[in-house]
């Protein structure tokens, strides 16, 4: 029993994920490959292998088993995630897609909303860029970092009184925060 229990894509998985805590990419790829070949249909053994890709800086072998992810589960958030995070400088309309995507799954998924707020500035759509940052700051993890980027935004278009409101409000809600507070004294 021992030994058809360590020829299992289970078995495969937890020497992979092991090796990947432990900063030994290249096991881990060996080993969630090898979970992949022990079941060709595994999403975990999919995900988990392209994660380690990224990690390895074998982007393209990444992005192939992330849309095969896709493929068969479309709405898998570690590979629409993934995805997005690939796409922001290359294709940042379809990363802009699927950040929405994963904000419409779960709207209290606070970084992708904050990461959309990122593409959608960097696109020119200000006004989205803020409502999902507004949307980013319903968590408090994520509150100032969604609070700062708003206010740079809003500075970069020439709103200092809404910069400054903005910052006002934030300070509010978190008055010890010393970054919201460098930002409402500059």
């Amino acid at each position: 029993e021992v030994l058809a229990l360590e020829a299992t894509e289970a078995a495969a998985l937890l020497q992979g994920r092991r090796a990947f805590q432990a900063g030994r990419l290249e096991d881990a790829r060996v080993a969630f490959a090898e979970a992949l070949a022990r079941n060709p249909e595994s999403i975990a053994g999919r995900v988990n292998l392209a994660t380690t890709l990224v990690q390895l800086g074998r982007l393209d072998e990444a992005r192939g088993l992330f849309e095969e992810t896709l493929e068969r589960m479309p709405e898998n958030r570690a590979s629409l995630f993934n995805l997005a995070v690939l796409d922001e400088n290359d294709a940042p309309e379809r990363a802009a897609t699927r950040y929405q995507l994963l904000a419409d799954l779960n709207p209290a998924d606070a970084e992708a909303h904050f990461r959309l707020g990122i593409v959608l500035a960097n696109l020119g759509r200000i006004d989205e860029a803020l409502v999902s940052l507004e949307n980013a700051k319903s968590d408090l993890t994520w509150f100032a970092r969604a609070s700062q980027l708003s206010v740079q935004i809003m500075l970069a278009v020439g709103d200092e009184a809404g910069a400054v409101t903005l910052l006002e409000e934030a300070r509010a809600v978190a008055p010890r925060d010393p970054a919201l507070v460098r930002s409402l004294i500059s």
